[in-house]
């Protein structure tokens, strides 16, 4: 008898886990629970949520895969205007996704990029934030969107006043939101200078230094110095 009302709790849970989906958030989505906590440091401008992971919802369709143990991490520095200049968040667990294998240790981790706080004017408050992911061994679920987290802090005592400190419990949703335009995760082919293979960054193949194609010195196409082509010591022109 124990047993069956064990099974029925948890079947409840999952049901009224799959039914509280966050509309505007994409997938996966991954809940978080109400027991934890969420506090501010008014010192330090120190906004934390420490969390556990409860389920993960790869698509709309299906349904919620419980994670093995696991933590549920945000820390970010807030300035006295309530503007996040640093930050990350940190999801760690083990949850088995079928075909897609089983996954232990840092799941998906970010850099704050946005941050709003509403005060209800009761005993609960709700939180968003936004971050860019940074790896993690699920972040290619993420198909190179942003991450979003919408917190929900009952019990809360944030009255609005960053001046102060506030704290309360944590639960919520983390999901996906779409990356700006020109946006790009870390170590992406597509801009900066972080090496990669087809705009502006140094060790490109466009028109950085030692490229292929273009314009720098020791390329084999145009016109940089030590070329191919047309340049001082080449071998054509």
């Amino acid at each position: 008898m124990h047993r069956l009302s064990a099974l029925i709790g948890v079947l409840a849970l999952l049901l009224g886990t799959a039914s509280t989906a966050v509309a505007d958030l994409g997938y996966p989505q991954v809940v978080f629970d109400n027991d934890g906590t969420t506090t501010y440091e008014a010192a330090t401008g120190t906004f934390s949520v420490d969390a556990s992971p409860l389920f993960i919802r790869l698509d709309g369709g299906s349904i919620p895969i419980a994670f093995a143990g696991g933590t549920f991490q945000i820390s970010i520095s807030l300035d006295p205007l309530a503007q996040p200049t640093g930050g990350t968040l940190a999801v760690s667990g083990m949850v088995d996704l079928g075909a897609l294998g089983v996954f232990d240790g840092e799941l998906m981790t970010g850099t704050v990029s946005a941050f709003s706080a509403t005060d209800s004017g009761g005993p609960t408050d709700t939180y968003d934030m936004e971050f860019t992911p940074t790896g993690g061994q699920l972040a290619f679920a993420l198909n190179g969107d942003n991450i979003g987290v919408e917190l929900t802090s009952e019990n809360s005592t944030f009255t609005g006043d960053f001046g102060v400190d506030f704290g309360g419990e944590a639960k919520g949703t983390l999901g996906t939101r779409p990356a700006a335009p020109g946006e790009c995760p870390t170590g992406d082919d597509d801009e900066g200078d972080d090496g990669d293979d087809d705009d502006d960054g140094m060790g490109d193949n466009d028109d950085g230094h030692s490229d292929n194609d273009d314009d720098g010195a020791g390329d084999d196409d145009d016109d940089g110095a030590g070329d191919n082509d047309d340049g001082i010591g080449d071998n054509d022109d």
